[in-house]
């Protein structure tokens, strides 16, 4: 099987539906639960808008080779699908110090983090990582959902509430559940309704624990809120605050620490949490919750995903280590300013060519498209003609919302930004024309009253 274009037939049956229908098996046996959605997939890979299992088959970077679990193609492709928002994953000094750590420390961590799974780099990090963000101490976890996760787990519990925005990752919402049945979702971004929930909570529970949850910057949207103003709610409600900051930390903003600069060097943060990804800008895998000294005992003890996973390994710590040093250094700024002046340079000629962009110029652009078939016959044109770019549909966005989903990357040059708009829009073109002559036959074919 190989990569198909727009120009190929397609089974109507793979534009129509989602995993979502499928999210509630029935059965008793695992084939009688499990082999509808099988079907389905195999419906959407032999038909080429399988959105999943990509596999690169050379280094990461604006350039390389992608196969899939699917298809036996291994094709040259522009890369606007990656998390390396500084470039940082083939600066030499990182990748040196990557090997270095190899003889020096070894290549596994060997337990857990509190049962000797952490060694010197370990420690070293979270004290770098908590001086970035100017708080008291930070914890290391073996990736970035964890890290969400083990926040809310480790600090919740079933009689405290939480109050959380409707589009929080599914980190952050799948802790939630796991911490207590007091959970609100306030509208997003929507400082009026987060209002609305905490005086609700408080009124009713003058002492207990309350937490907001919130991240800087929405991978969905590329929004985000009003940090000061939510800050001084959580202040005049007397509310623990928890920030995801992944997508923000080291890249945007003069100081590398995007919407909470204010708060980080200016304000109170005995009542701050923040979490984050190693991977975003750090070029490595990993996650850190950073706050006060109150919270240290706590999470190593009662985070589950810290206390029971195996810690990070040192060569993952001695690429971290190097990333931040260079993050905030003037290399750093300089790399942070190439990066937005890349994005508003992409934003903008994707704007050229008719597209709709959402939110604020960050590492992440949403490309509106809407109809969902339209979105993974484009996903699946873009492929076939040398782009990476992630197809976003429901339930991860509103039915009918898809989204193009273009991830930028700091050593990406403008020639590749402008072939990536181009094949974007040809794409586009071609696609269109093929859901019109789908939908036709699907009306001729598809049961009356359907």
């Amino acid at each position: 099987m190989s990569l198909k274009s727009a120009s190929d037939n397609i089974d109507i049956g793979a534009l129509l539906g989602g995993s979502f229908l499928y999210r509630i098996p029935k059965g008793k046996s695992l084939s009688e639960r499990y082999t509808p959605f099988n079907q389905y997939v195999d419906l959407l890979k032999l038909n080429g808008v399988y959105p999943f299992g990509r596999i690169a088959t050379s280094k990461l970077g604006e350039e390389m080779y992608i196969s899939n679990t699917w298809a036996d193609e291994d094709k040259p492709c522009i890369n606007f699908g990656s998390q390396d928002y500084l470039g940082l994953s083939n600066h030499p000094e990182v990748i040196k110090a990557a090997k270095e750590s190899i003889d020096k420390y070894g290549i596994n961590a060997g337990g857990s983090p509190v049962l000797g799974g952490q060694n010197i780099l370990t420690s070293k990090l979270g004290k770098k990582i908590a001086e970035a963000l100017k708080v008291e101490q930070a914890h290391i976890f073996p990736n970035g959902w964890s890290a969400c996760f083990g926040a809310i787990a480790g600090l919740v519990t079933a009689r405290d509430c939480i109050v959380m925005d409707m589009l929080m990752h599914n980190s952050s919402d799948v802790a939630a559940k796991y911490a207590t049945e007091h959970v609100y979702k306030f509208k997003h971004n929507d400082l009026t309704d987060l209002e609305k929930k905490l005086k609700f909570w408080r009124e009713r529970n003058k002492d207990g624990g309350l937490f907001v949850v919130i991240e800087t910057l929405y991978s969905m949207n590329s929004d985000g809120p009003d940090m000061n103003g939510v800050y001084d709610l959580c202040c005049q409600y007397e509310a623990i605050l928890i920030v995801d900051i992944a997508h923000e930390f080291g890249c945007m903003g003069e100081d590398g620490l995007g919407l909470m600069s204010d708060i980080l060097n200016n304000k109170n943060k005995d009542n701050l949490i923040l979490t984050g990804s190693l991977s975003k800008v750090m070029a490595s895998i990993g996650g850190f919750v950073a706050g006060p000294r109150s919270i240290r005992q706590q999470i190593e003890i009662f985070s589950p995903s810290f206390t029971f996973a195996t810690g990070i390994s040192p060569i993952s710590c001695s690429i971290a280590l190097r990333s931040l040093e260079i993050i905030f250094s003037e290399e750093g700024k300089q790399r942070r300013r190439d990066l937005i002046s890349i994005i508003e340079y992409t934003i903008d000629e994707l704007n050229k060519r008719g597209f709709i962009t959402n939110g604020y110029p960050s590492p992440i652009i949403p490309v509106l498209i809407g109809d969902s078939r339209l979105a993974r016959l484009l996903c699946r044109e873009v492929l076939s003609m040398g782009l990476i770019a992630n197809l976003i549909e429901f339930p991860a966005v509103p039915r009918n919302k898809s989204i193009i989903r273009i991830q930028m990357m700091g050593e990406t040059s403008r020639e590749n930004i402008l072939k990536a708009c181009n094949i974007l829009h040809e794409a586009i073109i071609k696609v269109q024309d093929v859901l019109l002559n789908v939908k036709m036959d699907a009306i001729e074919i598809m049961p009356e009253g359907e």
